[in-house]
């Protein structure tokens, strides 16, 4: 994978490429960042579908990943008292919710 920042703008671009053998990069997703006021917001759009990753408190230590109108897929936490910067993700298996 590769992660390309979409030049100089006010909020947040990104692009993702898969990098196939010898091949060129594939688009696989854009991501946005939305303006808000208060918590972080960004749109997925993807070849899986649209997504929403949204800042669960204001210092954005953690997030939740939602299929666009559907359910909550993952939840990231940023680890706190460490030397760096280390998230991790609680997938939701939708198969079995309990």
């Amino acid at each position: 994978m590769k992660i390309h920042q979409k030049g100089i703008h006010l909020l947040d671009q990104y692009s993702i490429f898969s990098r196939g053998n010898g091949e060129s990069d594939q688009p696989m997703a854009t991501i946005r960042q939305k303006l808000t006021f208060t918590k972080h917001v960004y749109k997925i759009y993807s070849i899986y579908g649209e997504y929403n990753l949204k800042g669960s408190d204001a210092f954005d230590h953690s997030f939740t990943l939602e299929k666009k109108g559907g359910p909550l897929i993952a939840s990231v936490s940023k680890k706190f008292f460490s030397i760096s910067d280390i998230y991790t993700i609680d997938i939701v298996d939708t198969n079995h919710p309990d």
